[in-house]
């Protein structure tokens, strides 16, 4: 099952943290307060698309010259895709989007990733062990037990 993670993060001294609160109206969703405060959104196969870059600028809109005065530019922003995927990944932008992005000088960042879905590492757990209880020849055991633990290395 595919999952997106849509974020808008922005690059901040940790003493200005908690200011990006009250300028944006939006709460970050990683409490890291590192040099980094995120605001996310998780969508799930199947749920109604998000239109996140949309979203983002105008969550952003009327409000840079306050983030300015935080000592935050425009290049400390970034609006970011990541994208869990099964098989294959596909990703298309709207030009209207691509253009506002472009126009805000906003940095549109995209991650993707192949999945690995739970019940495939349940079956191969379950299939070492069963070539373990049977007394497979340990090549063979040590064979799949390598490709069990290459599950979702890149």
């Amino acid at each position: 099952m595919a999952t997106n993670y849509y974020s808008l993060r922005i690059f901040v001294k940790e003493e200005n943290y908690d200011l990006i609160e009250k300028v944006l109206g939006i709460k970050p969703q990683i409490q890291s307060k590192s040099a980094w405060w995120i605001t996310e959104h998780i969508q799930q196969e199947g749920d109604e698309h998000f239109p996140f870059i949309k979203y983002y600028l105008s969550v952003l809109e009327g409000k840079y010259d306050a983030l300015e005065h935080l000592g935050i530019s425009r290049d400390d922003i970034s609006i970011w895709e990541l994208y869990a995927y099964d098989g294959q990944c596909n990703m298309e932008f709207l030009p209207e989007d691509m253009y506002n992005i472009g126009k805000e000088g906003i940095s549109l960042c995209v991650s993707c990733w192949e999945a690995v879905a739970e019940d495939t590492r349940e079956k191969k757990r379950h299939k070492l062990q069963t070539c373990a209880k049977r007394g497979i020849r340990t090549w063979m055991v040590i064979g799949i037990f390598k490709n069990f633990l290459n599950i979702g290395k890149v």
